[in-house]
């Protein structure tokens, strides 16, 4: 049975990417920089706020940075993939839910609840994203990959929907207020969430292994430290990887950049939080068509020259920021982010699945997350520092073009593992 020519497990890991979308989509993306700046940070000069927020970013991509190599490599060594799967995606939801219950004077807890939801979505999505070697065939990665990020933009921008009415509308719903709404969004996005990962984590996958259970604690360090040392050995006498993960790291930092801090310096800009909501929610729909057109470009050219476009509207998103006067401005940029952002992950993943070996899959996958999630301690950080030094959130959103031009050219030195065109990639049923 298919849906969107999709096989039955390959909807169940997309549906994966429908949850998990809507933490990054209301939460990361809308709804805490917004709550943050504005419930939490009460009387707080607003570069200053900026700061707390990417430092924030900043130390869970630090902490996921370090433990996501060490978390593939367990599980590859001892079969418990899913395990870690359920682990990770129910730490995340559970810290989710408790940002409701963080009152306006606990803006520290808020931060620490924050940062473990974080670090647990991004643990998962590492396992998650490995998952796409198991539940389809190779020849298919970029049409799946792509089909998982089109569906959690649909998915999370229904949500995101209803989040924003309901914020905006609060007694359409017989909520008190706005702040109440936005509390609520956060139990919604934790249960829809889990919803939508219970599939994947119901399936039967990978082989799970009780060696561990015979192991000491140390005996299981060492174990892992052996398969880790081994995977970096291996990568290391693979070049094209290596550029690749170097080129990732530059360009998907400034991707997760403009994520993560695009409402709250929109919010910098004194522009209205309901219309940046509406921005917000126009990169979610458009995200979804957009998503699916970088198959086209991925079968016409190849994987490589649909990065090269997406990091090429991103160059050009980042040139405009600063020139941002008016909400009609911040909504062309939205488009340029929908336009741009899906098909750029999209491609980034299949890619590196098309390169490394299966059975290694946890384990090098979580050495890209950890690439991503070091990449992402340095955006958000450049950005906050040059706005809190300079008092300008406009020159600040112009240290992101570096991280751009970066990783273009480093990419330039990947050969595309799907040749030129890269037909059957995106056609082939499989």
């Amino acid at each position: 049975m298919k849906w969107f020519d999709l096989s039955k497990r390959e909807v169940i890991w997309c549906l994966y990417d429908v949850g998990n979308s809507a933490f990054y989509t209301t939460i990361v993306a809308g709804f805490f920089p917004v709550f943050f700046k504005q419930y939490w940070n009460q009387g707080v000069d607003p570069t200053q706020s900026t700061y707390y927020l990417s430092l924030v970013s900043s130390v869970a991509s630090l902490v996921v940075a370090v433990s996501a190599p060490f978390c593939g490599a367990f599980v590859d060594a001892f079969g418990r993939v899913r395990l870690g799967l359920i682990l990770l995606t129910g730490g995340g939801v559970v810290c989710c839910i408790m940002l409701a219950f963080c009152g306006a004077d606990q803006r520290a807890l808020a931060m620490w609840v924050f940062g473990g939801a974080s670090v647990g979505a991004a643990l998962a999505v590492a396992l998650y994203d490995s998952l796409l070697i198991e539940f389809s065939s190779r020849n298919r990665f970029h049409k799946v990959s792509l089909w998982g990020y089109a569906l959690g933009y649909l998915g999370g921008g229904l949500l995101l929907g209803v989040n924003i009415l309901m914020t905006l509308k609060p007694e359409l719903f017989g909520v008190a207020d706005a702040a109440t709404a936005v509390k609520i969004s956060f139990v919604l996005v934790g249960l829809w969430w889990l919803g939508f990962s219970l599939p994947l984590l119901s399936c039967k996958f990978g082989q799970s292994s009780h060696v561990a259970h015979q192991m000491s604690p140390r005996q299981v360090c060492e174990k892992t430290l052996r398969s880790l040392g081994k995977t970096a050995t291996q990568l290391a006498a693979y070049k094209p990887i290596i550029w690749f993960l170097v080129a990732y790291w530059f360009y998907i930092d400034g991707v997760g950049t403009v994520m993560r801090m695009a409402v709250d310096y929109g919010l910098s800009l004194n522009l209205a939080s309901s219309h940046l909501m509406v921005a917000l929610l126009l990169v979610q729909f458009l995200g979804f068509p957009f998503t699916l057109a970088f198959m086209r470009l991925a079968r016409k050219w190849g994987s490589k020259t649909g990065l090269y476009i997406g990091i090429g509207i991103y160059m050009l998103i980042t040139l405009g920021a600063p020139f941002i006067t008016s909400v009609t401005h911040f909504y062309i940029l939205a488009g340029g982010v929908a336009l741009a952002q899906g098909g750029l992950q999209a491609l980034s993943r299949s890619t590196f699945a098309q390169m490394i070996p299966a059975e290694k899959s946890a384990e090098f996958f979580g050495f890209y997350n950890t690439i991503g999630k070091f990449a992402a301690i340095m955006g958000p950080m450049m950005l906050g520092w040059v706005a809190a030094l300079t008092g300008d959130s406009r020159l600040s959103i112009l240290t992101i073009l570096i991280l751009f031009v970066c990783g273009a050219i480093c990419l330039s030195f990947v050969r595309s593992p799907d040749g030129v065109s890269g037909t059957e990639d995106v056609n082939s049923d499989g």
